[in-house]
């Protein structure tokens, strides 16, 4: 009984493990890209990758404290405008901050 608990840990470890790739895959493809900058400036939008991933980085600490980070994607900029004044006060963020994090969405929808 004893040489059986080490293999259910191990199990347990491993199935563990293999929910988070998932999760990380996800995030991953929520992370700007230099393509995700282009379309903004082709679009007539001042921006640059820079922007975009300090946006992505306050959505995430800041939003990813509360619930569950969304795809930017998922939702439209009727939607998004109609969030985003809901949850800003919610934060700390300046306006300047504010801003990235709008730019950043903005730019995966």
């Amino acid at each position: 009984m004893k040489s059986l608990f080490p293999l259910v840990a191990l199990l347990i470890v491993i199935s563990s493990c293999s929910g988070s790739k998932k999760t990380s895959s996800r995030v991953d493809t929520m992370k700007p890209t230099e393509a995700d900058a282009q379309k903004q400036i082709q679009a007539g939008v001042i921006t640059d990758l820079t922007t975009l991933e300090n946006g992505y980085s306050l959505y995430s600490a800041n939003c990813g404290k509360c619930h569950t980070l969304y795809d930017p994607a998922k939702r439209n900029l009727e939607q998004w405008n109609s969030i985003l004044p809901k949850m800003f006060p919610k934060t700390k963020l300046s306006v300047e901050e504010r801003a990235n994090v709008r730019a950043y969405i903005v730019s995966k929808i």
